[in-house]
């Protein structure tokens, strides 16, 4: 028995190889993937490959062939043509997305979690500026990409309600992770800035039990109030901070119960905290929720958690707001820094 291997990007493609080459009567023998090496793995679906053999004449039968296409069809399902995105946006090849086949920035841009309405703009101007044919080597083609992303990053940063107030109020779901924020910035403001500081620990809706603000506002000899009494930050240098707990962004009552009392607190600059691993899909409804607030921009936690750093670009391109800080991890003081479209592009496709 004379096996023979097949290496296909399909199970169509694979079908057709072997009816070609052994005809109906193929068996398999066994299916494997074969991933993308190097920077390919970017743009390439990973390949199969295919061991299949003719059975000799005492175990042959005549439905060899359907036997063959039931199994690569369960093979099939199982390789996607990209993985899911964590946007609620299902695998897609190039030409399903719409994307040039000419191009792989396309299939790049999906895998590291931008949207496909995004990319689609992003392929579109690339090719009004530089033609439908790829330039090569794909260094190339990143550096296209990267460079129009920068260019529209600076549209986006003029968004945002500014106003006088130095008392910043992180609003969220329950979850996203604004305490542990509020508090990296926190300590940030005092201990690099070298700014007075003021904390007030408020309940909501529902009673803020985060005993650790009130710790961490200790530790480093920042007044914590549970309760609000109309104070004014006098000193220029002083930075004042609001903790609540997270909010019920599913009601539309609950986010204007929030509005309300956000006028009593004497208006305070709104900073929405979104938690960068949840699907994108998810992010963006939690921005339209709370989107009749006065937003001054957008702080997004758990970074170390999400490998795909493109999906803060749908938060840059698809919303009218400021990306302003990125968080990761739990440690205090830790990772919380500005974002730029470079330090994105450079964990987007992990470059260093």
């Amino acid at each position: 028995m004379k096996v023979v291997p097949f290496v296909a990007e399909t199970a169509y493609q694979a079908v057709e190889k072997i009816r070609e080459e052994l005809g109906p009567q193929a068996v398999v023998l066994n299916v494997r993937r074969l991933p993308a090496e190097g920077l390919s793995r970017l743009w390439r679906k990973p390949a199969i490959e295919v061991l299949a053999c003719l059975p000799d004449g005492r175990n042959g039968r005549e439905d060899r062939l359907d036997e063959l296409k039931r199994e690569l069809g369960e093979i099939k399902r199982e390789l996607p043509g990209i993985r899911n995105n964590g946007g609620g946006v299902r695998g897609q090849t190039i030409a399903q997305s719409g994307y040039s086949s000419g191009w792989r920035i396309g299939m790049m841009l999906e895998n590291t979690g931008m949207l496909p309405v995004h990319i689609q703009n992003i392929v579109d101007r690339l090719h009004a500026l530089h033609g439908p044919t790829r330039p090569e080597p794909v260094g190339r083609e990143l550096h296209l990409a990267g460079a129009l992303l920068e260019d529209l990053w600076p549209r986006r940063l003029q968004f945002g309600t500014e106003t006088d107030s130095r008392i910043h109020l992180l609003i969220g779901a329950p979850g996203v992770g604004k305490s542990t924020c509020l508090c990296k910035w926190l300590a940030k403001s005092v201990l690099i800035d070298g700014q007075k500081a003021m904390l007030w620990r408020l309940d909501g809706a529902a009673a803020n039990v985060a005993e650790p603000v009130s710790v961490y506002g200790e530790i480093l000899g920042v007044p914590v109030m549970r309760s609000w009494r109309g104070y004014a930050l006098e000193d220029e240098n002083e930075i004042g901070f609001i903790d609540l707990p997270g909010w019920n962004w599913n009601k539309s009552d609950a986010v204007s119960e929030l509005s309300s009392l956000i006028q009593t607190w004497g208006n305070p600059r709104l900073h929405l905290v979104l938690n960068g691993a949840y699907d994108i899909h998810l992010q963006l409804a939690q921005v339209r929720a709370f989107s009749g607030l006065p937003l001054s921009g957008i702080i997004v936690t758990h970074m170390d958690e999400e490998s795909r750093w493109g999906k803060l670009w749908n938060l840059v391109l698809g919303t009218n707001y400021t990306l302003e800080y990125i968080s990761a991890g739990q440690n205090i003081p830790g990772d919380f820094f500005r974002p730029t479209p470079e330090l994105i592009l450079r964990r987007q496709f992990g470059l260093k």
